[in-house]
């Protein structure tokens, strides 16, 4: 046989082992995806990472496998593997923006504002991508910013309950609960069964004092919803101004006595037993502490503002203004407690 017919032979026998493994890396391909659809996320990870070994230059199984591990919280992994992708494919506006989500799970908002931001370049009508976004400058107290992407949001997704959730909770922090009330009322005609619309529709009524309708909201979410503690400290709450104080605590007792969410010790269980008179105010500021200066301000911002609305039930304004204050001072604007603490200050300058 001559060298010209073996090197003819050698080709076709490279093609083929060639063929048969992109082949053989399309079935782990499909696999993978028929795993990740039925929420096997393990076994999506294993096929897509057998099917990347043979064919490495995939984008696409990169980006599919970054999705996968993100809903393990698996949020180093995820941003890693979009990062291949967008290696392999620098305009990936899909990948951009999952590597942007994993950021800001991990809580890396500048960078992930930057993901974000290529995203929407890359794709300007990307609702997701001004939802993402708009959390991200939420979370990062850019209250202006985050209406603008959730108005864009709406804008592109008109039938997303989500969208007016989201824009209804910046229209909350920032003071117009007309606005607030109106968003999550669209948010529960898409979505009747939306538990956190109602939690914040009640939040929003709760602000206005218009307590008789917060108490209906708050119901609702606590039935659609019942392992979310901080609706049942809210219906306490709300009770409370009803001026259904016996019955109040004695339910709120009753829901952390009998609730099999979270742990006993967990932070929103220390604020309910403070709630229900057993703990007392210092020993929540002490369990408010932690070693994260961003989640110290955020408990410290809770702790404040239920503190405050247990002297403010009390009777004590001049001890409530103050904690409401300190409230407000930890700048923890994307809270519901801090709106709720700058609600209660304006009712109580108006009195004055």
């Amino acid at each position: 046989m001559d060298a010209k017919r073996i090197l003819t032979l050698l080709v076709v026998l490279f093609s083929t082992v060639i063929a048969s493994f992109a082949d053989e890396a399309e079935e782990y391909f499909m696999q993978a995806d028929f795993k990740y659809r039925a929420g096997d996320f393990d076994g999506a990870i294993v096929c897509f990472s057998k099917g990347i070994s043979l064919r490495p230059d995939v984008e696409e199984a990169y980006l599919n496998r970054g999705s996968a591990k993100a809903e393990k919280s698996d949020f180093d992994g995820a941003i890693e593997d979009y990062g291949k992708a967008i290696k392999l494919r620098s305009v990936y506006p899909d990948a951009f923006y999952g590597r942007a989500r994993a950021k800001l799970c991990k809580g890396e908002l500048k960078s992930a504002l930057v993901d974000f931001n290529q995203a929407i370049e890359q794709k300007p009508d990307y609702a997701a991508a001004y939802g993402g976004r708009g959390a991200a400058r939420y979370s990062n107290n850019d209250l202006e910013g985050a209406l603008a992407d959730f108005s864009k949001f709406v804008e592109f997704q008109p039938d997303n309950p989500f969208a007016y959730l989201s824009r209804g909770g910046v229209m909350n922090a920032k003071g117009d609960l007309v606005a607030a009330i109106a968003d999550a009322g669209k948010a529960i005609a898409l979505k009747p069964d939306y538990a956190f619309a109602y939690r914040n529709r009640g939040s929003a009524y709760y602000d206005q004092h218009s307590f008789t309708n917060a108490l209906v909201d708050f119901r609702e979410a606590s039935r659609l919803n019942p392992d979310d503690a901080y609706v049942a400290i809210f219906i306490y709450l709300t009770r409370e101004r009803l001026n259904e104080k016996a019955a109040a605590i004695l339910e709120l007792r009753n829901y952390f006595k009998r609730r099999t969410a979270g742990k006993p010790t967990e932070w929103s269980s220390e604020v309910g037993k403070f709630m229900a008179d057993e703990l007392a105010e210092k020993d929540l500021f002490a369990s408010a502490k932690n070693s994260d200066e961003l989640k110290d301000r955020e408990q410290h911002c809770e702790a404040y503002f239920y503190a405050g609305s247990k002297r403010l039930i009390d009777g004590d304004k001049n001890a409530a203004i103050a904690n409401f204050k300190k409230c407000l001072a930890t700048n923890v604007r994307y809270f519901t407690e801090y709106h709720c603490a700058n609600a209660e200050l304006g009712f109580l300058d108006r009195k004055n």
